[in-house]
């Protein structure tokens, strides 16, 4: 679901810091 999220980022630019940033940290502590 994150690589999703992550290549639909160029349609969110906006959106998409937001949910690399909240993904980052899920990615983080997994």
């Amino acid at each position: 679901m994150v690589e999703l999220n992550v290549g639909r980022v160029p349609f969110f630019p906006a959106k998409a810091n937001r949910l690399k940033r909240k993904e980052s940290k899920q990615i983080s502590k997994t």
